[in-house]
């Protein structure tokens, strides 16, 4: 997926909610009756209403269009919620990732050496039984879909958002392969573990870090032989260890292997974790993998220029799109659905999708200056803003810069974490790597 950028936040607002809508409608070989309602109206009483702090409904699009200058009733709206309609919003969606706003560095040097570095992850989102046939879950009642999301913590911004059934694997999604360029760095977790994904990122001169496979067999690069990784630690007196080898007897990928001690507690909870999985598997947990619950253990292919600490930093860093996906279920309300049509159902979704992506642009522009911004404080600061936003929307975009300029101002002021350094954050730690 190309990107494109914007110099200001406001550019961006405008361009979602306005010209984007016509070339994604073009895409889309959309018609969305005129009427009372053009196309940017619709997209924009659609995304807007999903923003407004009030829960959505047929009744709020329709204040919501009204407070846009076009009066329709909230029946009218229900008819234009259409299969066409739902491939506009996500067309839409896909335009507003590919387009970004140019926001501040972040403050950690060695970071400057990525293109990008990418969080990549997946969320479940449950559907109501009507999907159970299109979006097919592991709940028997249920539809499920799975988004796959990339989010590059370099700019603070979505960088690929993909939609898929919700028991689709992880280890087959071709999303995480798609944003492969050359310096880009990829974090993600182990249920994208694939050794020939691997030997592809590192063939393209990429990198990643991520945790290792257990199963997975290590060889020395100078002999060939197997390596005993369990004899090794089991013989480390510290609390770190690292060795340089080859992964997988086919592909023999040269890796980085980092392992550092945790906690007896943690120790105990992870074994707990693996004997009650494998006894719903059915299966009896192996002394090896019990004997390396004692043990964080990543994998990476950066070179020794980065630390194991800061290995084990950035991939700490991961948990940050778990944030993000909190932000979107619990601040924008993006599982919640009544038991309505498939087409208003996706509709909603898509529009609160493109209410998420302006959301967390507007929050890059902030996340960090003197302090740190909070993900969460920032979604309910735009959302409390989005009825200003409609009257400048009604005066032809009459005053967005100010608009954005007063938004980004509430947000520095009121949108800040606290206690970091009681609580060191993901970035305070990345930040503290140049401080001695």
């Amino acid at each position: 997926m190309s990107h494109k950028q914007f110099n200001t936040l406001h550019q961006k607002w405008h361009q979602v909610l306005s010209e984007m809508v016509v070339e994604a409608e073009q895409i889309a070989q959309s018609s969305q009756r005129e009427g009372k309602m053009s196309v940017e109206q619709f997209v924009q009483t659609l995304v807007l209403g999903c923003l407004d702090p009030e829960e959505v409904s047929l009744r709020l699009w329709s204040e919501i269009a009204d407070e846009l200058g076009c009066e329709i009733t909230a029946s009218s709206i229900d008819e234009r919620l259409t299969k066409r309609a739902v491939m506009l919003l996500y067309n839409v969606l896909q335009l507003s990732i590919q387009h970004q706003v140019d926001v501040p560095a972040l403050p950690v040097e060695q970071l400057g050496q990525l293109s990008h570095l990418i969080l990549y992850d997946s969320t479940l989102l449950r559907l109501p039984p009507i999907f159970n046939h299109i979006f097919q879950g592991s709940e028997d009642d249920f539809g499920q879909m799975k988004l796959q999301v990339g989010y590059d913590y370099l700019t603070g911004q979505l960088h690929w958002l993909d939609v898929q059934q919700g028991v689709d694997g992880d280890r087959s999604d071709a999303g995480l392969l798609a944003q492969v360029v050359k310096g880009v760095l990829l974090i993600f977790d182990l249920g994208y573990f694939n050794q020939l994904t691997l030997a592809k990122i590192n063939a393209q001169e990429a990198f990643y870090v991520t945790r290792y496979q257990t199963q997975t067999s290590l060889y020395n690069p100078q002999t060939g032989e197997i390596i005993d990784l369990v004899a090794q630690l089991q013989q480390t007196d510290g609390n770190w260890f690292e060795i340089i080898c080859q992964l997988g007897a086919k592909q023999k990928t040269p890796i980085r292997l980092i392992a550092r001690r945790v906690s007896q507690s943690e120790a105990d909870k992870r074994r707990r974790k693996v004997k009650d999985q494998a006894r719903r598997s059915g299966y009896t947990a192996s002394q090896r993998s019990l004997t390396l619950c004692d043990w964080e253990i990543i994998i990476t292919n950066l070179s020794l220029e980065w630390t194991a600490q800061q290995i084990l930093d950035l991939y700490r860093v991961r948990w940050q799109i778990e944030l993000l996906f909190k932000a979107w279920k619990s601040y924008l309300d993006l599982a919640t659905f009544g038991d309505w049509r498939t087409e208003r159902v996706l509709c909603q979704l898509y529009a609160t999708l493109i209410g998420a992506v302006l959301c967390q642009t507007t929050f890059a522009s902030v996340r960090y200056t003197t302090s740190e911004a909070s993900l969460f404080k920032a979604f309910r600061i735009i959302r409390r803003h989005i009825p200003h936003l409609l009257r400048v929307i009604r005066r032809n975009w009459w005053g967005i810069g100010a608009w954005t300029n007063k938004l980004r101002q509430m947000l520095l002021n009121f949108g800040q974490q606290q206690n970091l350094e009681a609580t060191p954050s993901s970035l305070r730690r990345l930040i503290n790597w140049g401080l001695t």
